[in-house]
């Protein structure tokens, strides 16, 4: 990821879908600025910043998943997919995600003073990047649907900014410990042979014949269970299974599994975990076929940090939630306008493919993928997407404040 891509990353808040939007109540874009779109405590929220976050989401996610829906659900717009339990359509969803976004950003700014953060100079370096990305690496046709100031975007990203280290450091304050019972991983190579199909009998006698009246070798091929123990008898002789993989036409998973994890009743791990480092077994999964397992490694160091870290992560992620949910419930009371309400979703889709140039496609081919600023930033991992971290953490508690202010509109 560029430095450009990251830094538009860290300060924009990304929201997981997106959606339409065709005009607010009659308001044209360039009354945006000075339409109250949504109010929190004293503080006005306009429309041109909500406007600016939902089109932002509507285009990458469109880029993403637009062709998909469109091409394989029946449905001809992607914003009336049903979205989660399909009670809501995606383009619902982009609406509460948004004044989710905006409710959550002024709550954790509200508390930045708590852990004694501002924004640094290399913050707002990061910031004037992003704002220099959004200009160079959206398409002119993005800018039909949003138009927000330099001084505007540097405004948004540094609210955003600052938001994401409040969440970084009430995450960082959280007092978690992960027992070794919690993370503890083993780790299995193994081949699944599966049940030879009924008419298996027949493709072998075809395949003979054929074989034999061209003068080859007309030996059938091993199946099922006797391939499976070709497969156990050359593991026993020391062979690795990538010594016969290609020969035996079969080929090995390697997983790693949690060792506390009761609610695995699978086969595969039943089995796995009374296993130690170097056994080799064969078995029959009634539902699946012959596995034959090797274990890599009845305590795997490597695969064990992984998980201390995710489970580490995860408590974090719990305490942040119930500080935040506490922020929540003592916050400024949260209004959102009927304007909002009134906006049409769906219909029409703002995305543009850009065209490749041939530079373009020789840099490409060398660094194996190209992708704009903007889907880099929707693709991007949590971890490096700090503000998408806001998002997801607090989603809930957020949402749920904004769908109830609705009903309080103004």
């Amino acid at each position: 990821m560029s430095k450009a891509t990251k830094a538009m990353a860290v300060a924009m808040t990304a929201a997981m879908a997106a959606g339409s939007l065709a005009g607010c109540g009659g308001v044209s874009m360039d009354k945006y600025a000075s339409t109250v779109v949504a109010t929190y405590g004293d503080e006005d929220i306009y429309l041109d910043e909500a406007n600016f976050f939902l089109r932002y989401q509507q285009w990458t996610q469109e880029a993403m998943y637009w062709d998909m829906i469109t091409a394989y659900t029946g449905y001809t717009d992607l914003w009336t997919y049903p979205s989660g339990d399909g009670e809501k359509t995606m383009g619902d969803a982009l609406k509460e995600r948004v004044m989710a976004q905006l409710l959550q950003t002024r709550i954790l700014i509200d508390h930045a003073s708590d852990y004694s953060i501002e924004l640094t100079d290399e913050d707002r370096d990061l910031v004037a990047e992003a704002v220099n990305a959004v200009r160079t690496n959206f398409a002119d046709e993005f800018f039909n649907y949003t138009n927000p100031s330099d001084e505007d975007l540097t405004t948004w990203f540094e609210q955003n900014a600052l938001a994401s280290k409040v969440w970084q450091a009430v995450k960082d304050a959280a007092d978690v410990t992960v027992s070794d019972e919690e993370c503890q991983e083993f780790t299995l190579e193994y081949v699944l042979v599966p049940f030879p199909s009924e008419d298996s009998s027949d493709t072998e006698e075809t395949t003979a014949e054929t074989t034999a009246a061209d003068g080859e070798d007309s030996t059938p091929a091993l199946e099922g269970e006797d391939l499976a123990n070709e497969v156990l008898s050359r593991l026993q002789a020391g062979e690795d299974f990538s010594d016969f993989a290609d020969e035996l036409g079969v080929s090995s998973t390697t997983n790693s599994y949690l060792k506390n994890a009761t609610d695995n009743t699978t086969d595969l791990f039943l089995r796995g975990v009374t296993m130690a480092t170097g056994d080799i077994e064969m078995f029959e999964s009634p539902d699946n076929g012959w596995y034959v397992v090797k274990c890599v490694s009845d305590l795997d160091e490597e695969a064990t940090e992984k998980q201390r870290q995710t489970a580490m992560d995860e408590k974090k992620d719990e305490a942040f939630n119930e500080v935040y949910t506490g922020w929540a419930e003592a916050a400024p009371e949260f209004k959102v306008k009927d304007c909002w309400n009134e906006l049409a979703l769906g219909g029409e889709k703002i995305y543009v493919a850009q065209p490749t140039t041939a530079s373009e496609e020789t840099s490409a081919s060398d660094s194996d993928t190209e992708t704009t600023a903007a889907e880099e930033s929707a693709a991007s991992d949590t971890e490096e997407t700090a503000a998408e971290d806001t998002t997801a953490a607090a989603e809930t508690t957020a949402e749920t404040s904004a769908e109830e202010s609705s009903s309080a509109q103004g």
